[in-house]
């Protein structure tokens, strides 16, 4: 008898090792992480215009800054992040206009790609890379 126990015992471990049990109703999945994307990053817009992008990330939010080449800049811009899918909104000044811009990422590693649309102007396509920066640079947002 008590080898017959040992025999079914040893067929339950094995059983439970190779068939796991189902996950409970309303249990949670293993949930995706956010990338993370805070740091400086260099953006290029379709039409090669350039300008860095800091992005400062507390879990899903985001803050950015984003600085053109020709000191056009946009500062207090927020988002969120989910997963490798990053959306912020910003507003661009300048001393002849302004225009509010909603940038849409793919996150992968250190490059971003998507597209931004430019107010009422319509959307252009972006790609932006990861800036190494040295320890001890600290990185900010206004």
């Amino acid at each position: 008898m008590a080898n017959k126990q040992a025999i079914l015992f040893w067929f339950l471990a094995v059983a439970v090792t190779i068939y796991p049990l189902p996950q409970a109703k309303g249990q949670a999945k293993d949930k995706p992480t956010e990338a993370n994307i805070s740091g400086v990053w260099e953006l290029t817009f379709a039409n090669k215009r350039t300008g860095d992008l800091t992005v400062v990330q507390d879990k899903q939010d985001l803050k950015v800054t984003l600085k053109l080449q020709d000191n056009i800049e946009a500062i207090n811009g927020t988002g969120t992040i989910k997963a490798d899918v990053a959306e912020w909104t910003l507003t661009l000044s300048s001393p002849r206009r302004s225009v509010k811009m909603i940038f849409r990422a793919k996150v992968e590693s250190d490059t971003m790609s998507g597209e931004a649309q430019l107010g009422t102007a319509g959307t252009t396509k972006w790609t932006a890379s990861k800036k190494k920066i040295s320890p001890g640079t600290r990185v900010q947002t206004q």
